[in-house]
């Protein structure tokens, strides 16, 4: 199976997304695995072989439907770092906050263990990204869906990751050491950062849900790599708690 992914102008709302999904599942193309992003009008599915926007166009004019266009997804533009770096900012720019906040508890708190350090930035880090997600919801969930390969199989989990952050984070102000919590995360996040893998070395122009759909931020390895790192402390967390 071949995976197309492109853009579609037109979407004003859910209906519209429903329009869509049933006209490419009743035409002769043998369609499967289609997900729609309302918000960006990003779509992604499978076929037995690769799809034209203009094939789509033309059956879509076919059945009365030309309200919908299709296009390729624009591809990113690695030349210009310093667009590339604007449009992660909104991201580096949560990080440096939390870090901050970390740093400043610790001074008053006068705690620099190694614990409390991680404890608070993980906290903080799910209760940010969370709230950004609960912004759009139903938005995040459609974005998430694009290359989570749990989301791809089961929409509803986007809801549930949604709120797992949430609880996570609340979590690690009040039980780091939860050897239950910290297997989840390194779980779910594993899960995740596969999928953000595959969106990236696909070399398509994907929407990153961590901060749902508030910010367009491309996919990149910055995501990986902010995975990575939840991952390694919750590990440590699960290692400080047998005793290591």
């Amino acid at each position: 199976m071949i995976t197309n992914n492109m853009s579609v102008n037109g979407i004003t709302c859910g209906k519209c997304v429903k329009l869509i999904e049933n006209t490419l599942m009743s035409v002769n193309l043998s369609l499967n695995d289609i997900v729609i992003n309302k918000d960006t009008g990003f779509i992604q599915f499978s076929s037995l072989k690769t799809v034209s926007p203009q094939l789509l166009n033309s059956l879509f004019k076919e059945k009365g439907i030309s309200k919908y266009s299709f296009s390729h997804t624009p591809k990113k533009n690695n030349k210009n770092i310093f667009t590339f770096i604007k449009r992660l900012y909104p991201l580096f720019l949560i990080f440096g906050y939390l870090l901050l906040t970390v740093i400043i508890i610790s001074f008053i708190s006068k705690d620099f263990s190694s614990l409390t350090l991680m404890s608070n930035y993980m906290g903080g880090f799910f209760i940010v990204f969370s709230f950004f997600k609960f912004l759009n919801l139903p938005g995040f969930v459609d974005a998430f869906q694009t290359y989570d390969p749990i989301a791809k199989n089961w929409k509803n989990y986007g809801y549930f990751y949604a709120f797992f952050e949430l609880f996570a984070g609340l979590a690690y102000l009040v039980s780091p050491r939860s050897l239950t919590l910290n297997l989840l995360v390194i779980c779910l996040l594993s899960f995740t950062s596969i999928g953000v893998w595959k969106a990236v070395q696909s070399k398509n122009t994907i929407q990153c849900a961590c901060l749902g759909t508030v910010f367009n931020l491309p996919m990149t390895y910055v995501t990986i790599f902010e995975n990575i790192v939840m991952i390694l402390m919750a590990l440590m967390m699960v290692l400080l708690n047998i005793g290591f």
